[in-house]
């Protein structure tokens, strides 16, 4: 491998002067290849870096055939042999160190203190989801684990590592099978919570993820996946929704222990308002099939084809057309126990171009607008 990996003797680093050794395009992107990199390239979950390289904005880092490539779309004129900055996007970098550093103190204390083993994770900008081996994990355990976690980051504990062999690390009875058949295993350390194969970048102490915050879970492949904020994401997460709650309070005149009660009165409310006006729409739409003939033009009028569709029907009433010019769009509406609905779809329903269907005794669909009056007159005589 031509490239020096920095990130693991320095993952604070934030700025390295090196030289460019290659620069390759691939498609519409551009490889970057340095002497030696602080990009920490993706693997294990965990995001490639990004920043900037010189005048080229890298937007990933990845490994291709072992080594650390840097992508961009737009090489900026780098050329092999030049000397160059390379700045990482400290702010992206420090959230996935604290993310993947929080993974392994839950899945660390999942695995001691509940005996609840992780099958795989991913590392989101905003959620951490970590799939477990189980079926069902009551809110409660996972509650109870919350506060063990934010526990142990309150009393701090160093994030180290140790490099072993296969059989040494094997030999650990490590609380998750190595990944690598590597003979040198490298294995990072949370304190006395937490032992296992990783080759990620972490933070220095754990007190660095500031807090986690347990937001939910959901079945996958009949197991239980569970949901996690870490850090800035969960500090977000509280204020959003204090912020949310404070502004439903005002519209809803509620303090935020009274705002499902309000919540629960208003939907009430509405549902009562809903039914009163669904009855005044039926009475409305009695009153027009009752003195309307055979047709009805209901354009401006608050009431549904729909609505008159069933109260023709209730009415038992003679064949009704009725129409209604809605969105630039004209609704139109069919009702005749006895009609000949096919002798009608081929004289009539072409005067407004009109799409749609039913079956008997009601037809309904939208048409033009410009052939209204003639449909309507058309039908009356029909």
């Amino acid at each position: 491998m031509r490239t020096l990996p920095l990130y693991y003797e320095d993952p604070y680093a934030r700025t390295l002067e090196t030289k460019v050794e290659e620069v390759r395009q691939s498609g519409d992107l551009f490889e970057i290849i340095l002497s030696e990199t602080i990009f920490y390239p993706e693997g294990g979950g965990q995001p490639g870096d990004r920043g900037r390289i010189g005048n080229a904005e890298i937007f990933d880092t990845v490994k291709k055939d072992g080594e650390p490539v840097h992508l961009t779309r737009d090489s900026a004129g780098l050329e092999p042999g030049a000397s160059v900055t390379a700045r990482i996007d400290w702010e992206h970098r420090f959230r996935f160190m604290a993310e993947h550093t929080a993974q392994h103190l839950i899945s660390g204390l999942l695995f001691r203190d509940f005996d609840i083993g992780t099958v795989s994770v991913h590392f989101g900008d905003e959620v951490l989801t970590i799939e477990t081996n189980q079926e069902s994990i009551s809110d409660e355990t996972l509650y109870r684990l919350e506060d063990e976690i934010n526990s142990a980051i309150r009393c701090g504990a160093p994030v180290s590592y140790l490099l072993k062999s296969h059989k040494e690390a094997e030999d650990m009875g490590l609380r998750r099978t190595l990944k690598v058949d590597s003979d040198e295993v490298r294995l990072v350390k949370i304190g006395d919570i937490d032992v296992i194969g990783c080759g990620g970048v972490h933070v220095a102490d754990i007190r660095e993820i500031g807090l986690v915050s347990y937001v939910g879970q959901e079945k996958i492949r009949g197991r239980v996946r569970t949901l996690w904020r870490t850090g800035a994401s969960a500090t977000e997460e509280i204020r959003r929704n204090r912020r949310l709650a404070a502004e439903a309070g005002a519209l809803l005149s509620a303090t935020p222990e009274a705002l499902i009660e309000a919540l629960k009165a208003k939907l009430d409310k509405e549902t009562e308002l809903k039914g009163e006006l669904m009855r005044l729409e039926a009475a409305l739409a009695a009153e027009i099939v009752k003195g309307c003939g055979s047709v009805a033009d209901v354009t401006g009028c608050p009431v549904s084809l729909a609505a008159l569709g069933k109260a023709a029907s209730d009415a038992g009433r003679a064949p009704l057309a009725a129409v209604k010019e809605s969105d630039g769009k004209l609704q139109w509406l069919i009702y005749g126990p006895s009609l000949d609905f096919q002798a009608v779809k081929m004289s009539l329903l072409p005067l407004i171009n009109a799409k749609g269907g039913g079956r008997d005794p009601l037809w309904q669909g939208v048409g033009e607008s410009a052939g209204k009056t003639a449909f309507l007159e058309a039908f009356a005589a029909f």
